[in-house]
């Protein structure tokens, strides 16, 4: 008997070789049983069952690339995003010591003010 067979297929399991609607392809057949016409039958549409079958496992390996590659995107987004609130959060702390030396400055010239006041004030009503 001599089967139409190809050489990706001649090994791969059947599990592997499932079509589009999850249906198995047609089994091989011997040329001599089956008549030329429908081996050749059965081998088209083996031959399409590959096809779809890698034509899927291409666009699979295709996405999970396409997914990889914006998951990282995201993680060096999260990075970014990470680094940038930490320099904003050591800014917020160096502007708010700013902001207490500032009022306390505040408090000692208001201070000085009224010491002025009264002590020029005394020397004009005299």
């Amino acid at each position: 008997h001599v089967q139409r067979r190809t050489p990706s297929v001649a090994h791969a399991p059947r599990a592997a070789m499932v079509g589009l609607r999850g249906a198995p392809p047609p089994p091989l057949t011997c040329l001599s049983e089956a008549g030329g016409g429908a081996a050749a039958s059965a081998a088209s549409a083996l031959d399409h069952a590959l096809a779809a079958s890698e034509a899927r496992a291409e666009k699979a390996e295709l996405e999970v690339l396409r997914l990889t590659t914006s998951l990282a995107d995201c993680q060096a987004q999260r990075r970014d995003t990470a680094s940038l609130l930490e320099r904003l959060g050591e800014q917020n702390a160096e502007l708010r010591g700013r902001f207490d030396r500032a009022e306390v400055r505040v408090a000692e010239l208001e201070h000085l003010q009224r010491e002025c006041e009264l002590k020029h004030g005394y020397l004009l009503d005299a």
